[in-house]
């Protein structure tokens, strides 16, 4: 199946975790196969290209066996960046309300991030209890499945089930930054941009608050857990918003 690009004909994107080694034989799940035949009509039988989110997309001729069954053929590599990994981007967002981190998750893999990790402020409106943890989570998944293929992705992310604010802190590994509207005051972009510049060859992590920011004592726990805060520019922003700024800004740091 193809589409119109830029002028140009181009294969559509298939994620498949196993996709491994040319002349591999992949056999789709049920789900799989009624998303392509059924939701986006594919032709029972087409050329594609199959991203396995660990660096490498295979070109494959995509064949329905049956209502419920199908399978891939990988007959050559299309790209491979698998020893070549991108630098380390890692996003904590406090949970927003609505549908706001469907959003965000769908941002998150087309903007390159390789590790996303939900979590619960003292402000969030949206509270996730531990027995549906694993439904948000499977549900965060299938749209970052969705937005690779869409971004024709090579790198899949690694996506938490949510955890509370007091948990995240323990993982704070690589430079973790802090963007924080009660700071926004204290530095400025181009500080921020040089900060992140500086952290950026051991990887980042990056931290988005509630809609209505963190409060003042875990303000003080992410700075005193080693956080630094960055600023986005003097103007109050949606989370939303707040998010693609500031993961394409570590990205331009990287």
């Amino acid at each position: 199946m193809k589409d119109q690009r830029n002028g140009h004909q181009s294969l559509k994107w298939i994620y498949e975790s196993e996709a491994d080694a040319v002349g591999a034989v992949l056999e789709l799940s049920k789900e799989k196969v009624h998303h392509l035949f059924r939701v986006l009509r594919f032709p029972e039988s087409s050329d594609v290209i199959v991203s396995n989110g660990k660096g490498t997309a295979f070109t494959a001729s995509l064949t329905q066996t049956s209502k419920s069954s199908a399978r891939l053929l990988l007959k050559e590599i299309h790209k491979d960046e698998s020893q070549r990994p991108p630098k380390f981007l890692r996003v904590f967002v406090a949970l927003p309300k609505n549908n706001i981190m469907d959003f965000i998750m769908e941002k998150a893999v087309e903007l390159g991030v390789q590790h996303i990790s939900p979590f619960m402020s003292e402000r969030s409106v949206v509270r996730i209890k531990s027995s549906e943890a694993d439904k948000y989570l499977e549900k965060w998944k299938e749209q970052a499945v969705h937005a690779l293929e869409q971004s024709e992705g090579l790198w899949f992310p690694k996506i938490d089930a949510p955890k509370e604010f007091t948990e995240i802190l323990k993982e704070f590994s690589a430079p973790t930054f802090l963007f924080s509207s009660e700071k926004r005051e204290e530095t400025t972009m181009k500080d921020s941009l040089k900060a992140l510049e500086k952290a950026a060859q051991g990887g980042i992590g990056l931290i988005f608050g509630p809609e209505g920011g963190f409060s003042k004592e875990e303000t003080r726990i992410i700075l005193e857990n080693h956080g630094k805060p960055l600023t986005l520019g003097t103007s109050i922003l949606r989370v939303e918003t707040a998010f693609i700024a500031g993961v394409h800004m570590a990205k331009l740091a990287m």
